[in-house]
C-alpha cells in the first residue's frame, strides 16, 4: 500500500470534540511534551468563513449587509424597526467600524479576564475569557441616534454562548420597539427584544453565533442608564457515550466479492474496520489518504494539500465512511463533505527536505459523532513521550497494490501490518539528511504503504483503543523494496502544532 504523489516521484510522497470529556486529551498530551504559549487572537479569515459560501451560516460574514431584509428608520415617533422587524441597513455595510477585534496580531486575555468589547466588532469567543459590552456613554445615556452592534462567534460549531446584563436600564416601551433596546439574535431566531429594567439573564444562543443589537432611539434621556452585559461560553454539555476515539470495528463483515483485493502484501479491511480513516479527494481523479481527529479537522500530510497535489485557491473533499470507492451504499454514513480550508506546516518545504510532512483539513461543518457511531469516529492521539520503537503497527490505505511492476489501485481500504524501525537504522537507507527525528520508519518483508497512501495513518494498538502515530509521508522509489522501510511523520512530535491549530476542539474518550 504506498502514497506517493504520482508514479514519478522517487520521495514516495504518499498522495479529534464534539463531546466533551472531563480532561481534554490532547491538551494534556501537550502539556506533557512540553510547555508552550499559545498566542490566541482572532483569526483573520479572507473572504467568506467556514459555512457561509455554502450557505451554511455558521459564521457571520465578513462585509455582509447587516441586516439583509429592508427597514428604515422612522420619520417621526414611530416604533423601530418596521413592522417587518428587519433592521435598516442605514446605507452601511456590518461593521461600518471596529471590524475584527482584537485586531490580527494583538494579545489576547488569558482565562479569567473579561475583554471589553467596542461597538460593532466580529469576535471570537474562547473558553474561559469573558466578553463585555457596553452602551456607548454608559454610565450616562448614549446619543440619540446610536446604532452599536456586535457579532460573537464560536468556532467549535456545537458550543453555545449566553448573554447576561449585570445593569440595565432603559426606558420601557410596550414591545420594546419605541424607544431605546437591546436586541438578541442566534440561528435562524428572531430577534428577542429587552428595555426597561429586565435585561436578558443567562439567554443562550441557538447556534454558534450570537449577534447583539443597542439603539438608544432618536432621543436621549436623562432616565436612560444602558447597558452592561457579559458575553461567554456555555457550559458543554457531558460527553456522549456512543462517542469514543479509536474504537475500531472488528465485528464489521467483509464486503461480498472483496476478500481477494490486496495491497502491498496486505489485507482488505473489514466494513468501517477504521472508522477514521477518510479519503481526500482531489483533482484530476487523485487521492490521499486521511484521520479524522474530531469533528472538524482531518490529519493528512502537507503535500497533499498543497500544489501540485491540490492547485492554489482550491480546495479537496473528504468522504467519511468509505471502504469501497466504486459505490457509495456501503452504509448511510458514507458521505462526501466539503471542506473550508487547508492548514500546511509552515516548515514543510520538499524541496530541501521531507521534514514536517503534515497538514490538517478543516471541514464546513462539523460531524455529529453520536449519529455516525460507530461506522465514522476518531482516532486517538499518541502518546508523545513513546518513541514507538519495534512496534507492530498498522498502515491503511486505498493505494497502488505495487509499483513499478503490475500498478493497480483497489477498490477497497486495504490495511497491512509491519513493524517500526529504529530512525538510527533508517537514516542509513535514505540519502544523509533525508530521515530525521521528526520521521518514524515502518517495514516488514514484503509489506509497505506505497503511492496514493499519502496522508493516511500509522496506527498502533494500545489496550483496546487505536492510536494514530505516523502519517504517510515517503518511501523507496519501489514500494516494499527489501532492506528500505516506508517513512511517516511523527505524530507525537507535532502535538504542540495540532493543538495551536485547532485551537479548543476536543476529541471522544478512548
Amino acid at each position: 500500500m504506498g502514497a506517493r504523489r504520482t508514479p514519478e516521484s522517487f520521495s514516495r510522497n504518499r498522495c479529534f470534540r464534539v463531546h466533551e470529556k472531563s480532561t481534554e486529551m490532547w491538551k494534556q498530551l501537550i502539556f506533557l511534551f512540553v510547555s508552550i504559549k499559545v498566542s490566541r487572537g482572532v483569526v483573520f479569515f479572507p473572504g467568506n468563513r467556514p459555512g457561509v459560501s455554502s450557505g451554511g451560516g455558521n459564521f457571520p460574514i465578513i462585509g455582509g449587509s447587516f441586516p439583509s431584509g429592508g427597514g428604515s428608520f422612522p420619520s417621526s415617533g414611530g416604533n423601530f424597526p418596521t413592522s417587518g422587524g428587519n433592521f435598516p441597513t442605514s446605507g452601511g455595510n456590518f461593521p461600518s467600524t471596529g471590524g475584527f477585534f482584537p485586531p490580527p496580531g494583538s494579545s489576547f486575555p488569558v482565562q479569567g479576564q473579561t475583554f471589553p468589547v467596542p461597538c460593532n466588532s466580529q469576535v471570537e469567543v474562547f473558553p474561559g475569557v469573558s466578553y463585555s459590552i457596553l452602551s456607548p456613554g454608559y454610565p450616562s445615556p448614549s446619543p440619540p441616534w446610536t446604532l452599536c452592534r456586535w457579532y460573537f462567534f464560536v468556532r467549535d460549531v456545537t458550543r453555545r454562548m449566553t448573554i447576561t446584563c449585570q445593569d440595565f436600564s432603559l426606558p420601557a416601551s410596550s414591545d420594546c420597539r419605541g424607544g431605546p433596546f437591546l436586541a438578541i439574535a442566534s440561528g435562524a431566531n428572531g430577534y428577542q427584544w429587552f428595555c426597561g429594567e429586565n435585561g436578558p439573564r443567562n439567554v443562550a444562543s441557538t447556534s454558534n453565533i450570537l449577534e447583539a443589537v443597542f439603539w438608544a432611539s432618536w432621543a436621549s434621556s436623562a432616565a436612560s442608564k444602558g447597558v452592561s452585559c457579559t458575553v461567554g461560553l456555555a457550559t458543554a454539555a457531558p460527553a456522549s457515550r456512543t462517542c469514543r476515539c479509536g474504537q475500531r470495528g472488528t465485528n464489521n463483515p467483509m464486503m461480498p466479492g472483496l476478500e481477494t483485493n490486496r495491497v502491498v502484501g496486505g489485507v482488505a479491511a473489514r466494513l468501517h474496520e477504521f472508522p477514521w480513516v477518510v479519503l481526500l479527494l482531489l483533482p484530476e481523479n487523485r487521492f490521499c489518504g486521511g484521520v479524522l481527529i474530531n469533528e472538524l479537522y482531518v490529519l493528512t500530510a502537507a503535500h497533499c494539500i498543497r500544489p501540485p497535489a491540490l492547485p492554489t485557491n482550491t480546495l479537496p473533499e473528504v468522504v467519511v465512511g468509505e471502504h469501497d470507492r466504486t459505490r457509495a451504499d456501503e452504509t448511510a454514513s458514507t458521505r462526501t463533505l466539503s471542506v473550508s480550508r487547508v492548514i500546511n506546516h509552515e516548515s514543510y518545504n520538499e524541496s530541501i527536505t521531507s521534514e514536517n510532512d503534515i497538514g490538517l483539513v478543516q471541514l464546513s461543518s462539523a460531524l455529529d459523532f453520536a449519529a455516525t457511531w460507530p461506522d465514522v469516529a476518531p482516532a486517538c492521539p499518541p502518546d508523545a513521550l513513546s518513541a514507538y520503537d519495534s512496534a507492530n503497527v498498522t498502515v491503511a490505505g486505498w493505494g497502488y497494490l505495487s509499483y513499478p511492476s503490475n500498478p493497480s489501485l483497489p477498490r477497497v481500504l486495504q490495511k497491512v501490518d509491519v513493524q517500526t524501525v529504529p530512525v538510527s537504522e533508517c537514516m542509513k537507507q535514505y540519502k544523509k539528511g533525508k530521515v530525521t527525528q521528526n520521521m518514524i520508519c515502518a517495514s516488514a518483508p514484503g509489506k509497505d504503504a506505497c503511492f496514493s497512501d499519502s496522508g493516511g495513518p500509522l496506527m498502533a494498538q494500545q489496550g483496546d483503543r487505536w492510536v494514530v502515530i505516523g502519517i504517510v509521508s515517503f518511501g523507496p522509489s519501489a514500494c516494499a523494496q527489501p532492506g528500505v522501510a516506508g517513512v511517516y511523520t511523527r505524530v507525537g512530535n507535532y502535538l504542540p502544532w495540532i493543538i495551536d491549530k485547532i485551537g479548543n476542539a476536543r476529541t471522544c474518550p478512548p
